[in-house]
């Protein structure tokens, strides 16, 4: 760091914990030079402790036992969508991966035991999580934090979803270039392709929609207080 607007930087930066040792020392070093630079960090310091009292303000008229159902019933409601509509996807796509490879037991194989697989796992780290949070009790502001950052990473991730489009151009190009034998071997791809993107529309339409109105929400609620 050289210039004053570096230094600031790092006055902000060593607030919050994130300057290593050599930078901390050119800090201190510098301040004991320069009263601009001391006085920003006068400002900084005066700002964040009003930011903490207000942060503090706002979690104490919070209810932890409140926002713990709340968060727990968010859970419990991601989960069993999950379960049923992956359930419906795996149920749908039986009939037309037979269509396209007669093996009942390789189908029964990638389709169960992938949707076993991905299901278990989703349960899990759901549990997981909550189990993690809960001994937390009392702690508003860590449940509040955690509980905002599961919506923010829900909503990131119903854009995975995406990805489902490009792959499905690419197998129609596979089949384009090497084509089915029979027309029931279309028909089978047809339909895969169609309960691929009902899967996508869901997930965009349906799922994502309520879990950006409870983040929304919950920024709101912290404004009102």
């Amino acid at each position: 760091m050289e210039r004053c607007e570096d230094f600031e930087v790092g006055i902000e930066m060593r607030l919050h914990g994130a300057l290593d040792a050599p930078q901390t020392d050119s800090l201190v070093a510098h301040l004991a030079t320069c009263a601009s630079c001391r006085a920003f960090e006068q400002l900084a310091r005066g700002s964040e402790n009003a930011m903490n009292q207000q942060t503090n303000l706002h979690l104490q008229t919070l209810d932890w036992d409140v926002l713990w159902k709340r968060t727990k019933t968010f859970f419990d409601t991601q989960s069993r969508q999950r379960v049923l509509s992956s359930a419906v996807v795996v149920l749908a796509l039986a009939p037309m991966m037979m269509l396209m490879e007669k093996n009942v037991l390789y189908n029964a194989v990638l389709l169960g035991g992938s949707w076993a697989a991905a299901i278990t796992w989703r349960l899990l780290s759901s549990r997981q999580k909550l189990a993690a949070v809960a001994k937390y009790e009392g702690d508003t502001g860590e449940l509040l934090f955690f509980y905002r950052r599961e919506l923010e990473d829900r909503l990131r991730a119903t854009r995975a979803v995406l990805v489902v489009l490009p792959m499905l151009a690419i197998f129609l190009a596979i089949r384009l270039t090497h084509p089915f034998e029979t027309m029931e071997q279309w028909i089978g791809f047809a339909g895969v392709v169609l309960v691929s993107l009902g899967g996508l529309a869901y997930v965009w339409l349906v799922r994502r929609p309520p879990i950006a109105r409870e983040l929304q929400q919950l920024k709101s609620d912290l404004q009102k207080r």
